[in-house]
Formats: structure tokens, sequence, C-alpha cells
């Protein structure tokens, strides 16, 4: 049967002073207030144990950190239960804009990137520009959809699609996708800390290489950090094995 392994990092950069990122790992996610998680590691068979997200949070150290969190607590209640996707942002969207609501917390929210291991395929979603990748046959293919305009002025890009913006103003469109298992292949969860400073090119060549998933992450972590890590960067790695029973 199916075993999926996994190493993972949630890691402050070099510029940001608290890390306003989060992410859900089989049912379990970090704390609102947190620092530099370094690594977690392990194995899932497919199933009720095998969702995973990472949150991008938005709105500053106070605000960002609380959106990413109450999207990986809303995620990790309901993953189990199959959920219908869209359904699921909404109610994600609807605990960020009543915490935004009595705090007065304008521009508070996060993206998200969801990948679950069904016993048959993969599927997940994103909102915002945090992405989901597969490598498979020496290829890296996005399976996300950036949600995001780039002024040709500043050269900033904002976001057309995220948790935490009211739905008379926008309806939430999560980019869904769905794809068969195939033994070997990997797939990667992770912020624009990480996609910002390295290229898909560079990634690519890293996940072609040989080695462990620690191995992987951490060169890609390090080639992040070689190039400035201005944001935080979370990053969650999988390879799709095969167990006998």
């Amino acid at each position: 049967m199916y075993l999926i392994r996994y190493a993972g990092c949630c890691l402050n950069g070099l510029v940001r002073a608290g890390n306003e990122d989060n992410y859900c790992c089989a049912g379990g996610y970090p704390p609102m207030v947190h620092g530099d998680i370094p690594l977690f590691e392990g194995a899932v068979f497919p199933g009720k144990a095998s969702a995973f997200a990472v949150f991008d949070g938005m709105g500053g150290e106070k605000y960002g950190e609380k959106a990413s969190f109450l999207a990986a607590r809303e995620f990790a209640a309901a993953a189990g239960n199959e959920p219908d996707e869209t359904a699921l942002c909404r109610q994600m969207n609807r605990r960020i804009l009543e915490f935004a609501a009595r705090n007065h917390a304008g521009g508070c929210g996060t993206t998200a990137v969801t990948l679950s291991f069904g016993e048959e395929d993969i599927h997940g979603f994103n909102l915002g520009d945090s992405r989901c990748y597969r490598y498979s046959g020496r290829t890296l293919t996005a399976l996300s959809t950036d949600h995001a305009v780039t002024s040709p002025v500043t050269r900033r890009a904002r976001l057309t699609q995220c948790l935490g913006i009211p739905e008379e103003e926008f309806l939430l469109e999560p980019k869904q996708y769905r794809a068969n298992y195939l033994p070997g292949d990997l797939y990667l969860l992770c912020s624009d800390g990480l996609t910002g400073p390295v290229s898909p090119v560079k990634i690519e060549s890293v996940l072609s290489w040989t080695g462990s998933l620690r191995d992987k992450l951490n060169a890609l972590r390090s080639l992040a950090f070689q190039r400035g890590a201005e944001d935080n960067i979370t990053m969650i790695l999988f390879e799709i094995d095969w167990e006998e029973v």
C-alpha cells in the first residue's frame, strides 16, 4: 500500500522579526506565536490523517500570525471528514473575519495551499500565491495557480484571492487540483518565502538529486537564505512510497 513520507520546516527568514506562517501537518499545527521550526518529519498512510496545508499570514506580526493560525485550526478540524473544499474555505474565511471585526484588524488575512492523500489519488486547493508542486518523471509541475497580479509600476504583486476579505467584496474561488498516485513522485507545499528567492528551475534541480527528503529540504532552505530570505519560509516536502503489507 502507499506510504507518504514527509519533511518540513517553518522559518522566520532573515528580515522579519516574527513568523506569520503556519501549517497543518497530519492534524497538528503550531501555536499562534512560534519562532523557527527547523524540522518536522514523519510518515502517514493515505486516509483521514493525511491532510496537509501551508498558510502565509498577512497583516503584520500581530494579525498575520492570528489569521494563519485560525486557518490552520479550522483546516485541521475539518480535514479528516473530506469536506467540500469551497465550503471549507468559507469556514476558514468566516473565522478570520470574525477575529478581524472584534479587533478592528483591517488587512488581516492569509494565503492557503493544501494537499490531501486519499485512498486513490491526491487532491488539494490554493488561495493566493503559496504553491503546490509535483515532481514526477524528472519534471516539476505547478498544480496550484497563483492568484496575484503584478503592478507594471511598482512590480509588486497584489493577491486577487486569499482568506480574510469579506465575500461581498469578492467570491472565494479556490483553485482545486487532483492527480493520481505514482510511487517515487515528490510533492512540495510552500509559501512564497521559498518561491520568491528560489526559481522553479532551481527547485526542480534540487528535487532531482538522490538523497533523503531532509537533504533536499535543507538544500532548498540554504538556497532561500543565500538569496536573502526576506520573508518567512514554510515548506513541506513529500515522497510517495510503496510498502508491502
